[in-house]
Parts: C-alpha cells; structure tokens; sequence
C-alpha cells in the first residue's frame, strides 16, 4: 500500500496538470481524480487524518524546488528574441 505521502504528491501532480487543462471536462476529471487522491492519504498508513502542517510543508517544498525544464524553456525562448 502507498504511503500518505505518496499520494498527496500525486495529488499535487494532478492539480498541476488540472490547472495547466485547457479544458474544462479534463481539468474536472483531473481535479476530481485528486481529491480521491487525497482522500486516499487521509486513510493510508493506519492515519486517522492528515497532518495539515506536514502536508503545507511538503506542498512549500515541491513549490521551492527548481525546475530546470521550464529553465531551459526559458532561456531558448530569450536566444530566440535575441536572434530576431
């Protein structure tokens, strides 16, 4: 069985991606698959609920993370103005 963790991250994922839909019906069927996603977290590992503070720290920590696809994205967009 996954971990509490586990899925609260793959809801984080989710939510990302529902947020990024551009349509509706998807970012619906996204959203809804993460609230499952997270009621799922709310029973695993024999908890009796989430731990809110663990759960607002570990969403700041994914938030604080770099990533370096969108910063490659970035930069390949700045040399093309450049080059234009």
């Amino acid at each position: 069985m996954a971990s509490a963790r586990y899925y609260r991250k793959q809801a984080q994922l989710l939510m990302m991606w529902a947020l990024a839909a551009r349509d509706s019906d998807q970012a619906t069927q996204l959203t809804a698959r993460a609230i499952d996603l997270l009621q799922r977290s709310m029973t695993a590992d024999g908890s009796r609920g989430i731990d809110l503070d663990q759960a607002i720290m570990e969403f700041n920590d994914g938030q604080m993370c770099r990533r370096p696809i969108l910063q490659q994205q970035q930069r390949q967009v700045r040399d093309k103005r450049n080059n234009e």
